[in-house]
């Protein structure tokens, strides 16, 4: 297991303990969304020194981008997400930076349109920067 990885976990079991199922439920969600940010940090370290082509770089780069906006949608701290992007390197912080710089919705709707939209727009932003 990685040094992220752990860090991850240890962040993601951090917090004080939730009584009612609302909040309960509420760290579920955070907590998933940072197992996302985790994952996609490690992926993201192994798959650039394994020279993948531009695509898959921006496709893997786009799943970053929507494990964050999923987990800015879901409220998890930023400085626990930015910290995980930080051992994938410098991109990924400045994406992570630049979509906890956007809103933050409260209906499930606009959540999923906000994710949606930011796997898209890293993925065309990408593939626009490889040319």
């Amino acid at each position: 297991m990685t040094n992220n990885l752990k860090k991850g976990i240890a962040l993601i079991s951090y917090g004080a303990t939730m009584t009612t199922s609302r909040h309960v439920a509420d760290r579920r969600k955070k907590m998933k969304a940072l197992v996302g940010v985790v994952i996609m940090c490690v992926a993201g370290g192994a798959a650039a020194s394994e020279g993948k082509s531009n695509v898959d770089m921006c496709k893997l780069s786009a799943e970053f981008a929507r494990a964050v906006m999923g987990a800015h949608q879901a409220g998890v701290q930023a400085d626990l997400v930015i910290e995980q992007a930080s051992g994938a390197g410098d991109a990924f912080v400045e994406l992570a930076v630049a979509i906890y710089g956007t809103t933050r919705f409260s209906s499930k709707e606009y959540q999923d349109k906000a994710i949606r939209n930011a796997y898209n727009d890293t993925f065309i932003g990408c593939m626009k920067e490889m040319k």
